[in-house]
């Protein structure tokens, strides 16, 4: 099965992959949340509680800027956050 068959589409259709920094708006909460890792399936949210959500759940709202993406690997690397693999293997950075 190829990567595209496993993925979830967000709320609006879309199956774009989201890396860190882009923004997304959870349709529930009516709340806009930036992206640490999205699995295709799930999306990894940046503040606490630490967590996931379905991408179903979700509409992409913007795109960073490649310094910023690089800011908040480099904040998930110093801060060791719980979900640290998940967002490094996603966001093509696991060393």
């Amino acid at each position: 099965m190829s990567d595209s068959e496993n993925m979830i589409p967000f709320a609006d259709g879309s199956t774009e992959k989201l890396r860190a920094g882009d923004t997304v708006l959870h349709t529930l909460a009516q709340e806009e949340w930036v992206v640490l890792a999205d699995t295709g399936r799930m999306v990894a949210w940046a503040g606490w509680p630490p967590g996931m959500e379905s991408r179903a759940n979700l509409v992409p709202r913007t795109r960073c800027s490649d310094e910023d993406h690089r800011r908040t690997i480099d904040s998930v690397n110093r801060e060791g956050h719980s979900l640290q693999h998940i967002i490094l293997r996603e966001n093509g950075a696991l060393q």
